[in-house]
């Protein structure tokens, strides 16, 4: 995913980023970078989801800060179903996401699924979730 750096925290790694699904703020990892500059990474969601839904009514690709900026809530479409990581589509680049109270049923019209912590996710499917934060590697592609 391509994010352009709007903001560098001091300290503790915090950057505020723009991309083509929003805006948010992440943990950079690695040398930090600058105000400004666009760079490619890969984001990762370093904590448990436990909990989500799907959504008719959402736009899928939505990166986007909650409340007083401690939590970042996720928006994207399901593009594979793995055992334990599901694919989202969020923007123009993807997030691998481990759904852990989840299980994974393979088989019937729908290929594969995700049933548990939330409604049955399924290839196709918006999801949405709320993490308490995420990481940003720099891919240098």
């Amino acid at each position: 995913m391509r994010v352009e750096i709007a903001r560098v925290a001091d300290v503790g790694g915090a950057v505020e980023f723009r991309c083509d699904a929003g805006t948010a703020v992440g943990y950079w990892e690695g040398r930090p970078p600058s105000v400004g500059d666009v760079v490619d990474v890969e984001v990762d969601v370093p904590d448990d989801v436990t909990e989500w839904s799907v959504r008719g009514d959402v736009v899928a690709g939505v990166l986007e800060v909650m409340g007083d900026g401690t939590r970042v809530r996720v928006a994207g479409t399901v593009e594979e179903i793995g055992d334990p990581v599901v694919v989202l589509r969020v923007g123009s680049g993807v997030i691998l996401v481990e759904f852990v109270d989840g299980e994974l049923v393979v088989g019937g019209s729908a290929g594969a699924s995700v049933v548990g912590g939330g409604p049955e996710l399924s290839v196709g499917s918006v999801v949405e979730f709320v993490v308490p934060r995420i990481r940003l590697f720099p891919t240098n592609l």
